[in-house]
């Protein structure tokens, strides 16, 4: 078992985990500049909003192609996979608005 996780597992999750709280860090310095400081350059929302599109990436990316993977029904099946939409789409749309 520790063979598998060492070989096969370990960096995907590792690389997921460090794209996610990369994204967090984002999204909180998002909501500084945007929202609690008020900042009104919109240079600076420019750069943050291309930051969280980055930061969004890899989720995007990876729920993709485990859609693409496993087939569009046999995704939409999975009730966990609607909060990972959520979670792209949310992020999306506040860059948008």
């Amino acid at each position: 078992m520790d063979f598998k996780w060492k070989t096969y597992a370990k960096n995907i999750h590792l690389v997921g985990f460090i794209a996610h709280m990369a994204y967090v860090v984002i999204m909180m310095l998002y909501v500084d500049v945007v929202y609690i400081n008020n900042i009104e350059d919109k240079n600076h929302h420019l750069v943050m909003s291309i930051l969280v599109l980055i930061g969004i990436a890899y989720p995007t990316a990876y729920d993709f192609t485990q859609a693409y993977r496993e087939g569009l029904r046999s995704y939409l099946k999975d009730f966990g996979n609607y909060a990972d939409m959520i979670y792209i789409w949310a992020s999306i749309v506040n860059v948008i608005l």
